[in-house]
């Protein structure tokens, strides 16, 4: 694979209180590595540069993002939309940039998924069966400004659609059973 796109930099938002999950859905374990973990090695091979925006149980997430990775503090994670821990993200990037998206609370994507999804160039919505799923690729500009006040399926809502083989990309994990569901039959393969 070629080395990461200076073009292309990964977000992973991971600043929700995960109440449903009953604990941090960034710190849950596959393999022996967090999930925030696994994200970022995910991104690693295709991405300039990986932001992580925190909120909720950021100490401890702090302690799992790997050297190298920028972290981003929302201070109002627990009254603001995740479009807006988006927003502060974008917001540190170069306005010519483009940038995949994805929530911590879904499973990793293989870098195949994220190599293909760049060579369509953004926006790009992946989709299974026509169903809208992650990870997202993004211009900074304009989507940062129009983020300010759509959230990000309504700002994406025109964009190219394509198709991919990877059906956990509509895969959310939002409780400890869904969670069990999944992680019980998988093993980490990046």
């Amino acid at each position: 694979m070629s080395p990461p796109d200076a073009g292309i930099y990964g977000i992973i938002l991971a600043a929700g209180g995960s109440t449903r999950m009953g604990e941090s859905k960034a710190l849950l374990r596959l393999g022996g590595m967090s999930l925030i973990q696994l994200h970022v090695e995910a991104m690693r091979p295709i991405c300039n540069e990986i932001a992580v925006v925190i909120g909720a149980d950021d100490q401890n997430i702090r302690k799992e993002i790997p050297q190298g990775v920028v972290t981003i503090f929302n201070r109002h994670w627990d009254t603001t939309e995740p479009r807006h821990s988006l927003v502060l993200a974008l917001s540190s990037l170069p306005t010519a940039a483009r940038a995949f998206v994805i929530p911590v609370d879904m499973p990793p994507p293989p870098t195949a998924i994220y190599a293909e999804l760049r060579n369509k160039g953004a926006p790009i919505v992946p989709t299974v069966e026509g169903q809208a799923g992650h990870p997202v690729l993004i211009p900074v500009t304009p989507t940062r400004d129009e983020l300010r006040h759509n959230p990000l399926n309504v700002v994406l809502a025109g964009a190219p659609r394509h198709e991919i083989n990877w059906t956990d990309s509509i895969t959310n994990f939002n409780t400890p059973e869904e969670w069990a569901e999944w992680s019980s039959s998988r093993t980490w393969s990046g």
